[in-house]
């Protein structure tokens, strides 16, 4: 059976890769990277076969075409090694390169003797369009004549049919491994660099396009010079009159010519190909070269993963995913001082290059090379905006004795010409600049100082002089009495330092949040909201924190809307302030991703979310806990959109992560409730009441040892065991956890509050199904009108409370409002989570059961 043509982009993708790929690895490489997908694993396997590929600095890129231009599996390779071709001996098969194979060869006869590269096409009979692109490719080396790409020396046909041609022999190692065995610095890495930039500009000069720009198409030689290597898949742009005959078998469905993992995103996406595309491309050279690293991970995830990453995530900047052994294998030196090189303008002129937007790119590899020699004379680059500031700064290093000695002349001349005055100004406005940031550093320290010294003080620990006689707290203290007398102290002890208040009172926001205490965590957070603005203008990254912590507390409350705006508002300020990479951002859009998600909103949380994962895997070096709860909330996407297969994969894969952080200062995490919590539910829809049930009571243990057994969340925990016992059957038991849940809830949370909806609704299925008809359908009236109050029309939520007050009705035979409910339970489920979930044939055995029995009965 052949595989579907819209399936060929991953085809040709896990194709390519695998060619880089030691031969003896690859099939094993292939069955990794399909990771199941056994269709995807045979068509590679197949074609791998067909090209008996070996790895070598030559190899071909990923051109796979959906006619017969490959030859058939079946087909022997000759064995052309001592053949004549042309004046040129065939010495040695030295790989593949595109279509044809690569030869050492000699020229020995009465003209001259020299080592050459000698590339033919690959085996049996040629087809017309495989010849066409052998030509094509002849005829771009020869437009090409530049000392850092592999020129060409001869071609013609051998003499039985086969065409060829003679290129330089290259003896030189791969840029990246050459760097690295040299242990070359950054400043030699960034020449050489330049010098394959300044090939690929020359080659758009040319109107031509590499489109396979990547260190094993780029060798070094001993002497250290740079050769830009295979032209297979290049295109010819559209000023040759031959461009649309020789792209268009590169250009039709099914075909893709590419490497991906060095691929631009228009590329990935098979949209136009232009000259940006190669700066892409040279950029993720750069990043190996800089950090010893690709920009985007490609172990352990599929080729469709890979694409989606390169085509949707921000790469991490190269400062921040260099670690101390991608810079021990880069031959890069010490890792610490290796990030602090990289940070700044390193980093700017990569991310620049590695842009999503063609436009927003460098518009040349010379505008690249540009910066990069900018970069290296001291000289203010492009990618960097252009301050004052920055263009003095950089003027000082370039030129610092000047600049000391003009200082000193300004000083001790009264008069002086203009350009030493001019020179002076820069000195003293750099000075006053000094100033101001050690100002600026002085005054943060004072305010972390203050916040240490109160907070310590509000333990009663440092000063006894803090509380007054017989109020100083002794050992039966509760936290909360601590806070509250903190906060009660903040204005009185810290009325003039605004920005020290705020920072405390965010602090016992948030712990008073914690506590459930959420009127007052509100004054404090709102309170903490005013001082920084008052004192930081209407926008800075710390506004955006109080914002953030305002819609954590919104949400708490069951505040959905609220939450999503205050979120929304955080976003929005992070990213006009440029402020896309941080932890802050990171946080804020999870949050923000679960708040439409509560709201039954997938399709718009579900990029966030993942983002939000690819945030955190770029900002903590390994395992965090932030990391494991972006991964939970990304299976809740895939739980709510009725992917159960990928949701019970990232929760396991987010307990797993919780599981492999340090707990050596004993503590757990109570998000990690949440991942328990969902994944039982899972199983329980699953019919694996027995793990289900204890992952319920793992998460119900650990909410109640961290929270206290009266805390909101441990009502939800309770729920969670009575909707895991409800669907093992287990009537009593779910009746028993739902009655503890309704009596908790009631004590600490709104009456309109979701999770009230949650305890109701699971409440009254188990009365139902115990025969206290009446009493099960008061309580889902009072979920289902919470749930229409707070959830969009079409949640799922809502369909599983009409679904159960609908069967309630029907059983007392109110059959028309049953129908109704019956009907928009099928019709939201099937919509939202598909026709095969288990709720979905729930619902739909329950309209099928009751509706028509009922009827029948009447008649």
């Amino acid at each position: 059976m052949s595989i579907s043509a819209d399936r060929w982009p991953l085809v040709t993708a896990l194709f390519g890769e695998s060619l880089d790929v030691d031969p003896g690895e690859r099939m094993r490489f292939v069955a990794e990277r399909s990771a199941g997908d056994f269709e995807l694993e045979r068509e590679v396997t197949s074609l791998l076969r067909a090209h008996d590929a070996v790895a070598d600095r030559f190899e071909r890129p990923a051109l796979v075409t959906l006619d017969a231009s490959l030859p058939d599996e079946d087909d022997a390779p000759r064995n052309r090694v001592g053949e004549w071709i042309g004046p040129y001996q065939l010495v040695r098969e030295v790989g593949h390169g595109g279509m044809g194979t690569i030869y050492e060869g000699v020229r020995s006869d009465d003209a001259y003797r020299k080592r050459v590269a000698i590339k033919m096409i690959l085996r049996g009979a040629p087809s017309e369009s495989i010849v066409r692109r052998f030509r094509h490719e002849r005829q771009i080396l020869a437009n090409l004549d530049h000392p850092h790409i592999a020129s060409l020396l001869d071609g013609g046909m051998s003499d039985d049919g086969q065409p060829y041609f003679v290129m330089e022999f290259v003896d030189g190692t791969p840029i990246d491994a050459y760097c690295a065995s040299k242990r070359a610095s950054l400043f030699d890495r960034l020449a050489l660099f330049r010098q394959v930039c300044d090939a690929v500009q020359y080659a758009h000069r040319n109107l031509v396009v590499h489109r396979d720009v990547k260190p094993r198409n780029i060798l070094v030689t001993p002497q250290g010079i740079a050769k830009l290597l295979d032209f297979g898949i290049a295109k010819l742009l559209p000023s040759h009159a031959e461009s649309a005959l020789d792209d268009a078998a590169l250009t039709r469905p099914g075909v893709r010519a590419l490497t991906t993992a060095y691929a631009s995103p228009e590329q990935v996406r098979g949209d136009p190909i232009a000259t940006v595309s190669d700066v892409y491309s040279l950029g993720v050279v750069l990043y190996e070269l800089l950090t010893g690293l690709a920009p985007f991970a490609t172990d352990r995830i599929t080729p469709h993963e890979l694409q989606r990453r390169i085509c949707e995530d921000p790469p991490p900047r190269p400062s921040v995913a260099v670690t101390a052994e991608s810079a021990l294998r880069a031959g890069l030196g010490n890792a610490p001082r290796l990030r602090q090189r990289l940070r700044g303008e390193l980093d700017d002129i990569v991310m620049m290059a590695l842009r999503k937007e063609p436009e927003r790119r460098y518009g040349s590899a010379e505008q690249l090379a540009e910066d990069v020699r900018r970069y290296l004379d001291a000289l203010p680059i492009h990618a960097r905006p252009d301050t004052l500031r920055y263009r003095t700064t950089k003027f000082v290093q370039r030129n610092r004795a000047l600049v000391v000695a003009t200082a000193i002349g300004v000083a001790s001349l009264s008069f002086g010409i203009g350009t030493v005055i001019a020179q002076g100004r820069v000195a003293a406005r750099e000075r006053d600049r000094a100033r101001e940031a050690a100002a600026v550093a002085e005054r943060e320290r004072a305010t972390t100082q203050q916040v240490s010294d109160f907070l310590r003080n509000m333990l009663g620990a440092a000063d006894p002089s803090w509380y007054a006689a017989g109020e100083r707290p002794g050992p039966g203290t509760t936290v909360g009495a601590l806070l509250a007398d903190a906060g009660r102290r903040v204005d009185a002890n810290l009325g003039g330092e605004p920005v020290v208040r705020a920072a405390i009172l965010q602090t016992l926001g948030r712990a008073n949040q914690t506590l459930a205490q959420f009127a007052l965590a509100e004054r404090q957070l709102q309170s903490a909201l005013d001082l920084h603005r008052s004192a930081l203008g209407p926008k800075h990254p710390e506004i955006a924190g109080d914002l953030h912590e305002l819609g954590m507390l919104y949400a708490q409350r069951g505040e959905l809307t609220r939450a999503e705006s205050t979120y929304t508002s955080a976003v929005d300020m992070l990213r006009a302030l440029g402020d896309t990479t941080s932890d802050i951002f990171s946080r804020s859009i999870n949050d923000l991703g679960v708040a439409m998600l509560t709201q039954g909103r997938a399709a718009d949380a579900a990029p966030l979310l993942r983002r939000a994962v690819a945030l955190r895997e770029v900002l903590d070096s390994g395992a965090s806990p932030a990391l494991a709860i972006a991964q939970g909330n990304v299976g809740l996407a895939f739980d709510v959109q009725g992917d159960l297969d990928a949701a019970e994969a990232a929760y396991r894969e987010s307990l797993a992560t919780f599981h492999r952080i340090d707990r050596d200062d004993g503590r757990d995490y109570f998000e990690r409730g949440y991942s328990l919590h969902n994944l039982a539910i899972v199983r329980g829809l699953r019919g694996d009441a027995r793990e289900a049930l204890a992952l319920m009571h793992e998460a119900t243990d650990l909410w109640t040892r961290v929270f206290g057994p009266e805390h909101p969340r441990v009502a939800v925990a309770l729920a969670g065991l009575a909707r895991v016992s409800y669907l093992a059957g287990d009537d009593a038991a779910a009746l028993r956890y739902a009655r503890n849940a309704e009596a908790l809830a009631a004590r600490s949370l709104p009456p309109t509050h979701p999770d009230v909806a949650r305890i109701e609704t699971v409440y009254g299925q188990a009365l139902v199904r115990e025969n206290q008809l009446a009493e099960g359908e008061r309580r889902l009236r009072r979920a289902l009108a919470i749930r229409r109050a707070a959830l969009a029309p079409n949640s799922w939520h809502i369909a599983e409370t009409a679904g159960a007050l609908g069967v309630a009705l029907a059983r007392q035979h109110m059959l028309a409002e049953a129908k109704l409910l019956l009907e928009e339970s099928v019709r939201v489920f099937t919509s939202t989570l598909g026709a095969s979930h288990p709720r979905t044939s729930e619902s739909q055995r329950n309209l099928a059961t009751y509706i028509p029995v009922t009827r029948a009965g009447i008649h």
